[in-house]
């Protein structure tokens, strides 16, 4: 939840249980849980997470032969229950919705008896898509700033890679508020100098997307430090052919102190995920509100960029590569 910290939530969960056939009333030896409070616990936990995540909570899909009777029965005994189950979550405020997916798919048999055919798949991705517009609402996406006190602005281009200007900053090259970058972990073609060139031309190899770069401020000129106000990372390239999505950014922020200078103190930690397939470009912009400072006094600051999270098919995790073109640190010299 944390990784993607998403605006909507679809469930479509059980059938691997009902073909199991397992452990539908619980355990009562061993206190198991049954399977509706299974699904009861996985709502409860997501709403947990963040209460204004709008959650599809589906009656999941018939089976029928050459799936069991057993497993038949199973699916309609849990669908039964389903509909309370929402019901007690709307009445405590719960942004759930009930999402009928047994009754349209009964006109459209499984060929294996549990997986849709091409038609049935296309007949489930209309019952969500009618229920997402039923909300009446386009869903936000959440702040991930929020968890460290900030407030992350997100920003994408569908028409080009390189729609923001640059700006003066801390951290550009040639600045004199610049004494040493050092990129470590780093296995990409492209030189990692062009994060901060002020071109965003050029772009980190997009085969690698873990590593660790650390600008040194010139503290020198600054003894007291510096006063960071505000931070940019700019990224992305059009979807590739094979489908490669590579606008994503996730990166930890960490900086030190003039007074313990290898010492790191973590800032946050930061993604954009893709929202638009069209996408050719993604920006993060990092704040606190009403213009307060991100830190004083600083001497290094470091990002410490991470593979973004992976989507999922079946239990295959598929990679999204990062292009990145430039970071911007932004501040003055702590008086």
């Amino acid at each position: 939840m944390k990784a993607w910290d998403p605006a909507v939530v679809t469930i479509h969960a059980g059938t691997n249980d009902a073909q199991q056939n397992y452990y539908f009333w619980g355990n009562p030896k061993t206190g198991f849980p049954g399977v509706v409070d299974r699904l009861d616990d996985m709502v409860s936990r997501i709403v947990a997470f963040n209460p204004d995540i709008y959650i599809l909570l589906a009656q999941i899909v018939p089976a029928n032969a050459p799936a069991s009777e057993t497993t038949q029965a199973y699916i309609r005994a849990l669908n039964a229950k389903i509909p309370a189950l929402v019901a007690r979550h709307q009445a405590q405020g719960h942004r759930v919705s009930l999402v009928d997916m047994y009754t349209p798919m009964l006109a459209y048999p499984h060929p294996d008896g549990i997986h849709p055919s091409a038609e049935g798949y296309a007949v489930m991705a209309e019952q969500w898509f009618q229920a997402l517009m039923a909300l009446g609402v386009v869903p936000k996406n959440p702040d991930p700033g929020r968890f460290w006190g900030l407030q992350q602005a997100d920003r994408y281009s569908t028409t080009t890679s390189t729609p923001w200007k640059t700006q003066p900053n801390l951290v550009r090259a040639g600045a004199s508020s610049l004494v040493g970058v050092e990129t470590t972990g780093y296995g990409g073609s492209h030189a990692p100098g062009l994060l901060n060139d002020g071109l965003q031309g050029g772009f980190s190899n997009d085969s690698d997307h873990v590593w660790t770069t650390t600008f040194t401020l010139a503290t020198a000129q600054a003894p007291k430090g510096y006063e960071l106000t505000r931070i940019r990372s700019a990224a992305g390239l059009p979807t590739a052919d094979n489908g490669d999505e590579r606008s994503h950014q996730a990166y930890e922020v960490w900086w030190s102190s003039v007074d313990t200078p290898d010492v790191f103190t973590q800032l946050g930690d930061f993604h954009h995920i893709l929202v638009n397939k069209a996408e050719r470009a993604s920006q993060i912009v990092l704040e606190r509100a009403g213009g307060a400072l991100l830190a004083s006094g600083v001497a290094k600051i470091q990002f410490r960029f991470k593979q973004p999270p992976a989507r999922q098919f079946g239990f295959i995790g598929i990679d999204n590569p990062t292009p990145y073109r430039e970071l911007e640190v932004f501040g003055t010299p702590t008086p």
